[in-house]
């Protein structure tokens, strides 16, 4: 008994350490960081002042 819980827990930090890879590579694609230095500072940036902004 004791040997399927650390086998079922050891699967869950398994799995929950890939999704936190899977998301933190996701959101740091180069269209999320254009979107999200246009919302933190201004709708109206230039190509130029976002990348100087990232």
């Amino acid at each position: 008994m004791l040997m399927f819980l650390a086998r079922r827990l050891a699967v869950m930090v398994l799995t929950a350490l890939c999704l936190t890879f899977v998301v933190f590579y996701l959101t740091n694609l180069p269209p999320n960081l254009e979107k999200l230095a246009k919302t933190e500072a201004s709708q109206r940036m230039s190509d130029a002042e976002v990348t100087n902004w990232l």
